[in-house]
């Protein structure tokens, strides 16, 4: 059985509206389903398997809660917090790479004896291997318990992600030559148009936010501009959705300035 996925994306932010049409594709659920992509869920997936670890009284700063190994891809689908303690402590998840810290969320506030589920950006993220899934904390005593899908990087479902931000055109992701990518909700692996092309502002000061979708070939312009964002403060984050991708199809993030906090996701997505 096949069904239509339109490529027509329509979206307001700030009291604006844009669309783009691109040309329809017909995906084939059963071939997505024999790749290894499955409604049923991340289990489902062959060599995959499920980890669980909590951690108490964390430091202040940067602590490591999942290295994701050699060979494989990780999913967390919950990241919960809570403290013991009589004060509140802000936190924020982040993704360690190379020895540096990204941000992957804006920061909140985890409160006395309440279990805080942290990081709804997270919901698009697959962890590379090599990457480390962390967290930053404002001060001690913060405890955390992490939930994860553990799966083989030979599937090709991925999140593109962008640490060195430049002013101006920033490239998030192209679809490869001869692929197809199919934005997926990442809970239950079903193709989706929430938001998948998330920008986190934590640089400092605020920043403008100008989002395309380029077809192949093609190049930035008003007539494939889909969403924009002027004054995006320090600490907070900007979403959109996307449709399917076809081959050389790009998703483009133009920023104002190059100032170091930032980070630009699309996500998740399954080549075939």
């Amino acid at each position: 059985m096949k069904i239509l996925l339109s490529l027509i994306v329509g979206l307001c932010m700030a009291g604006h509206a844009q669309s783009l049409s691109l040309s329809a594709t017909n995906v084939s659920i059963s071939s997505l389903s024999l790749s290894g992509l499955s409604s049923v869920g991340w289990l489902s997936l062959g060599g995959s398997y499920q980890t669980n670890v909590f951690f108490s009284n964390l430091s202040t700063g940067d602590n490591d809660l999942l290295a994701v190994p050699t060979g494989m891809k990780a999913y967390v689908h919950a990241l919960t917090c809570g403290i013991t303690n009589q004060s509140g402590i802000a936190a924020y998840v982040e993704v360690k790479t190379n020895g540096v810290y990204y941000p992957l969320n804006i920061s909140s506030t985890v409160t006395t004896n309440t279990a805080a589920l942290f990081g709804s950006d997270l919901t698009i993220v697959i962890f590379d291997a090599g990457e480390t899934v962390a967290i930053n904390t404002a001060a001690n005593g913060l405890n955390a318990t992490i939930s994860a899908v553990v799966f083989p990087a030979t599937i090709p479902a991925k999140t593109a992600k962008v640490f060195t931000v430049v002013a101006g055109d920033n490239v998030v992701y192209t679809c490869p030559v001869g692929k197809q990518a199919v934005p997926f909700l990442g809970s239950m692996m079903l193709p989706q148009r929430t938001p998948n092309l998330v920008s986190i502002n934590r640089s400092g000061i605020s920043q403008t936010y100008i989002y395309y979708l380029v077809p192949n070939g093609g190049s930035t312009g008003p007539g494939n501009r889909l969403a924009w964002r002027t004054n995006l403060g320090n600490n907070a984050s900007l979403g959109s959705g996307y449709s399917v991708l076809n081959a050389g199809d790009s998703v483009v993030i133009n920023c104002s300035a190059n100032t170091s906090g930032q980070t630009l996701l699309f996500g998740p997505i399954y080549e075939y």
